[in-house]
């Protein structure tokens, strides 16, 4: 039998190693997956529900919070992840994130992380959930008849989740007019764009294509699973 004060010890372990300001997200991307892997305390230095997260400033504020931190979690794709490091220094272990969507990608990240985190319960708990959601909405998607696309660059798993035919890619950089024409020219139903930098309005325009306006990064208290039943709500809409 245990002893009180043990077991005490033991259920208070992980929420001990995440005591409040030890662990900085970039972004609410970055967040959600520390969240996932069953961090409790996490702050954000990106406001969550900006448009674009990586363009962020960071105030003095929020670097002078970094410094203290214990752990430093960025994509490295962040306009300001130098200013982040630096500021963190050698007081806090820099963590970086395989952001995606990308299902098998995910499930290693979030449980790499708990493992740093000394949260590994809940972060295999989460890939439980993850994996049935996952088929869940990929069967949904793959009920309707096979359609082709054109997908911007970050946003390609969506895609595979929903089995599109990938006729072309667009992105991250404004299309050009010969780019614009080559796409077009494509014959793609579908097109899956960024909401974070949405491109393909005059591709939509061109063609005549249905355009489906996707995310990546959670919006304000929203999490990993939030954003894969927004996405495939609106696939859904898309593919009807």
């Amino acid at each position: 039998m245990i002893p009180t004060f043990l077991a005490l010890i033991l259920l208070l372990a992980p929420a001990l190693a995440q005591a409040d300001g030890d662990i900085i997200a970039s972004t609410s991307w970055a967040a959600a997956y520390a969240r996932a892997a069953g961090a409790t305390n996490v702050r954000v230095i990106a406001p969550e529900g900006l448009q674009h997260p990586p363009d962020y400033d960071p105030k003095p504020s929020d670097l002078m919070a970094i410094h203290e931190a214990k752990y430093l979690l960025l994509g490295g794709f962040e306009g300001f992840a130098s200013r982040l490091a630096e500021a963190a220094g050698s007081t806090a272990t820099l963590i970086r994130l395989r952001l995606t969507f990308d299902p098998a990608l995910v499930e290693s990240e979030v449980l790499r992380l708990g493992q740093i985190l000394g949260t590994q319960s809940q972060a295999e708990a989460f890939v439980v959930q993850w994996r049935h959601e996952v088929a869940e909405a990929s069967h949904r998607l793959r009920q309707h008849p096979p359609r082709t696309c054109l997908v911007h660059v970050f946003l390609q798993p969506w895609a595979q989740l929903a089995g599109l035919e990938v006729r072309g890619t667009f992105g991250p950089k404004p299309l050009s007019v010969p780019e614009l024409t080559r796409l077009a020219g494509l014959g793609a139903e579908l097109i899956l764009d960024n909401a974070h930098m949405p491109l393909a309005e005059p591709l939509a325009s061109a063609t005549g294509a249905r355009r489906v306006v996707l995310r990546n990064f959670p919006g304000p208290g929203q999490g990993l699973l939030d954003v894969l039943h927004d996405n495939t709500a609106l696939l859904e809409q898309g593919l009807h």
